[in-house]
């Protein structure tokens, strides 16, 4: 088994007070950080953006290093997503369900980003991993993610999400 951080699991909304200390806020956190500093101010927008819009939310988790070698950031991924399914944090109407809603997990160190959409928008729509790989992963995080850029790119990937997936509704 891989050894996650405890923190990670964790889904309270944290922000830094004016003396620098970190304190818990109500409501969902949507961006996770561990082991990175950056502003992810942009990503949790284009997260409201895209639940105001589509209904969806996200949740994108950060890690600076998820250790653990080739797919480790697939394997947190798929451990979070069923941890939360498991703790029923879709019960409530800002809970994150994961098979509604869309996670992203960014090793830094490790240059793996990893995104999983609800079954339903990957039936409906096409977008399956490889999908995700070609036509949101490289064309919205890669190229900002390469100048290290990592806010912005995650950012993109949540409005090149909803555009690619709003795209194909009109194509319907």
């Amino acid at each position: 088994a891989q050894y996650l951080p405890p923190m990670v699991f964790e889904c309270k909304k944290r922000k830094r007070d004016n003396t620098g200390d970190v304190a818990a806020e109500p409501g969902p956190q949507r961006v996770i950080v561990r082991g990175y500093d950056g502003d992810f101010a942009p990503v949790e927008e284009a997260i409201r953006q895209a639940k105001a819009q589509s209904g969806r939310d996200y949740r994108v988790v950060v890690v600076g290093d998820v250790e653990g070698g080739a797919g480790a950031a697939r394997r947190l991924l798929e451990q979070l997503a069923d941890r939360w399914r498991r703790a029923g944090r879709g019960e409530g109407p800002d809970g994150f369900d994961p098979s509604r809603d869309a996670l992203v997990v960014l090793d830094i160190n490790d240059k793996q980003i990893v995104m999983r959409v609800p079954v339903a928008v990957e039936e409906s729509f096409g977008l399956d991993p490889a999908t995700i790989k070609t036509e949101i992963l490289d064309r919205f995080f890669v190229p900002l993610a390469k100048d290290g850029k990592f806010e912005e790119a995650l950012a993109g990937v949540v409005t090149g999400t909803e555009r690619w997936i709003a795209d194909r509704k009109q194509m319907q």
